[in-house]
C-alpha cells in the first residue's frame, strides 16, 4: 500500500504545482518523464499482481517459444494475436518474465504518455486520475488489451482530425495484440459524415430496443455471429441470467449522469478553449460511451470490455472540462473543487472492489493490495484465492 501512496502523493504534488497553482513549469518535462518511469517501474517490478499476470506468467514458463524457434505456423495457430506472440518470444529468448513485464509496461505507457502529451496541457491531472481509476487494471491485468488501448488512443487523435487512414493504421496495430481493437473501426464509419452519423444513431436505437426485448441478448448475438461465420468467445459473459442488482444499476446510471452533464454543458464550457470540430468530436465520443453503457445495463455484459478503451479518452475530456470550469474560481476554491472532484471519481471507481467474493469470501481489492515486488516474491493467500476464483489458476 505504501508504494501506491507514494505514487499518489507524487502525482498529486505535480498536478497542484504545475496545473492548479501554475507554478514554475521549468521542470515539468523532467517530472513528466519521471512519472512515466515511476508507473512503468511499479508495473514492471510487481510479483503475481493481477489475475491475468499470473496466467501470462504460467504461459510464459510453459508454452512460450524463443524467437529463434518461432515459426509462422506457431503464430497462426496460437490463441493470441501475432504482436503478443512476437514480444513474448523475444523475452523468452532470455527466459525472463520480468523483462517481459517491463516491455509490456513500456509499450503501453509510451503510447499513453504520447497521447497525453500531445492532447492536453493538464498532463499530471490526467495521469493522477488514470492512476486512481485505471492504472492497476490496465498495467497488471489486461496486458494484451492495454497495448491495443494505447494504440487506439493515439489513433483517436487522427480520427478527430479526420485522418482516417492513420486511424485505421493504429487500430490494426492494436489488433496485432487484441482482437477487440477491430471493433473501433465502427467509429470511423459513424464519424465519416452526417449521413453515417444518422445511420449510427438509428442503429444505436434499434440495438438498444432489441437488447431490451430479447431474453438473452448475449446468446442471441453470439448465435447471429455464428451464422455469419464469426466465432467470438463470449463464454465468460454468456450467463442468461446475468442481471444487475440495484447497486449495479445505480453505479452505471451515476456514470451516465456524469457523462450527460459533461455532454450538455460542453458547448458552453469549451467554447473559449476549442474549435467547434473538436467540441463536436468530444460530444460524439461521449454519446458513444453512453450508448455502450446503456447496452451493458440492458443485458450484454461483454460490452463492458469496450469501456476500457473509451474510458481513457473520456479522462482527457473530463480533465479539459474540469479546468475550463474551475478557471473562474479563486485558488483556494479551485483547490477544494479539484480535491472534491478527484475524491468523488476515485470513490466511484473503487466501489466494485469493496465487494466480497461469494466463492472465497475475500474482498476484490485484494487483487491489487498489498503490493509485492520481484525482490521479496511474497505471495498473498487471499489474492491467490481471488485469482483462482476468476479462473486464472
Amino acid at each position: 500500500m505504501l508504494v501506491y501512496l507514494v505514487v499518489f502523493v507524487y502525482l498529486g504534488i505535480l498536478a497542484f504545482r504545475y496545473e492548479i497553482n501554475q507554478y514554475n513549469v521549468i521542470f515539468s518535462r523532467i517530472n513528466y518523464f519521471l512519472a512515466f518511469l515511476l508507473l512503468v517501474s511499479v508495473a514492471g517490478f510487481r510479483y503475481r499482481l493481477g489475475p491475468d499476470t499470473v496466467s501470462y506468467m504460467m504461459m510464459f514458463e510453459n508454452d512460450a517459444v524463443p524467437i529463434s524457434e518461432l515459426s509462422i505456423d506457431h503464430i497462426l495457430n496460437s490463441r493470441y494475436q501475432p504482436g503478443w506472440i512476437i514480444i513474448e518470444s523475444l523475452c523468452k529468448e532470455i527466459d525472463n518474465f520480468v523483462v517481459f513485464q517491463f516491455l509490456v509496461a513500456v509499450i503501453f505507457h509510451s503510447s499513453l504518455f504520447y497521447f497525453i502529451y500531445k492532447s492536453t496541457k493538464y498532463r499530471f491531472t490526467y495521469i493522477l486520475i488514470y492512476f486512481l481509476i485505471s492504472y492497476l487494471y490496465l498495467s497488471t491485468d489486461i496486458l494484451r488489451e492495454s497495448i491495443a488501448i494505447g494504440f487506439f488512443l493515439v489513433g483517436m487523435r487522427n480520427l478527430m482530425n479526420r485522418q482516417f487512414s492513420l486511424f485505421f493504421f493504429y487500430i490494426l496495430l492494436g489488433f496485432l495484440f487484441h482482437f477487440y481493437a477491430l471493433f473501433w473501426l465502427i467509429l470511423a464509419f459513424i464519424y465519416y459524415n452526417r449521413t453515417t452519423r444518422k445511420i449510427g444513431f438509428y442503429f444505436a436505437c434499434i440495438t438498444i430496443l432489441l437488447t431490451l426485448l430479447l431474453k438473452n441478448a448475449t446468446q442471441s448475438l453470439n448465435d447471429f455471429l455464428n451464422i455469419a461465420g464469426v466465432i467470438i468467445d463470449f463464454d465468460y459473459a454468456k450467463e442468461a441470467e446475468t442481471k444487475l442488482n440495484v447497486s449495479g444499476y445505480i453505479y452505471f446510471l451515476f456514470e451516465i449522469c456524469l457523462l450527460f452533464i459533461v455532454y450538455t454543458s460542453s458547448k458552453i464550457v469549451f467554447k473559449n478553449n476549442f474549435d467547434l470540430q473538436k467540441i463536436q468530436f468530444f460530444r460524439f465520443v461521449i454519446l458513444f460511451y453512453i450508448y455502450i453503457l446503456i447496452i451493458r445495463i440492458a443485458g450484454i455484459p461483454f460490452i463492458a470490455r469496450f469501456f476500457n478503451y473509451v474510458n481513457l479518452y473520456f479522462i482527457y475530456i473530463l480533465v479539459e472540462w474540469l479546468f475550463a470550469y474551475f478557471v473562474k474560481f479563486q485558488l483556494k476554491l479551485r483547490v477544494l473543487n479539484y480535491a472534491f472532484t478527484i475524491s468523488v471519481i476515485f470513490t466511484f471507481y473503487i466501489i466494485p472492489f469493496l465487494k466480497i467474493s461469494k466463492v472465497s469470501g475475500v474482498r476484490y481489492y485484494k487483487i491489487y493490495t498489498p503490493y509485492y515486488s520481484i525482490f521479496s516474491k511474497k505471495i498473498d493467500d487471499d489474492r491467490e484465492k481471488i485469482i483462482k476464483d476468476v479462473g486464472k489458476l
